[in-house]
């Protein structure tokens, strides 16, 4: 199951971290054939690693189960099985910090920790589906195109919709981002 799971599939939607450029987390940009292997010293090889250093189970060695998997929270982790009390641990995990998961709160939630994981919605936003926080968040008000609408925007220190960009600018003021956000009326919000 592994040497056929695409590794790029798998972890290019939130790993390695959003704000590091290609070139210096050591990851291929261009790379068609997105191979992953996990090897019975608990070494995980990518076709994607430039350098093409493995990462390690933190139990490295040879005689020891494991497997490696995409949990449903969006985290990728290698578990290593204890043969003598049949339970399996996490020897490796992608995102320590779970509110770094792309998704895990879904479009337009909020992730925090207080102190365990939690979701939310901004303020002016309701939970789309109150049983699955990865369908994310609606606005409460529709905004609607061509309709004389007041608008506000709210701070929200902290936070970072990535992922949900339609453009990027760098080097502006302001008024710059602010007037282009309320020429459009897909814009949702702007961050500076």
């Amino acid at each position: 199951m592994v040497s056929t799971m695409s590794q790029g599939t798998c972890l290019d939607i939130y790993w390695p971290d959003h704000d590091i450029e290609v070139q210096h987390s050591d990851r291929s940009r261009y790379n068609s054939s997105r191979l992953g292997a996990l090897d019975d010293f608990g070494n995980f090889y990518s076709s994607d690693f430039t350098n093409q250093q493995p990462l390690a189970a933190s139990d490295e060695g040879v005689g020891i189960k494991r497997r490696l998997t995409l949990d449903p929270d969006g985290n990728f982790r290698i578990y290593s099985l204890n043969s003598l009390e049949r339970t399996w641990s996490i020897s490796w995990i992608a995102m320590s910090q779970p509110c770094r998961i792309h998704g895990l709160c879904g479009p337009y939630g909020i992730c925090h920790y207080s102190p365990t994981t939690k979701c939310s919605c901004p303020p002016g936003y309701e939970m789309i589906n109150t049983t699955n926080w990865t369908e994310g968040c609606r606005a409460i008000v529709d905004i609607k195109c061509g309709v004389t609408q007041r608008m506000e925007f709210l701070k929200l220190p902290y936070t970072d919709f990535w992922g949900f960009d339609q453009q990027r600018l760098h080097g502006v003021p302001y008024e710059v981002c602010h007037n282009i956000c309320m020429s459009d009326c897909t814009c949702k919000g702007f961050q500076y």
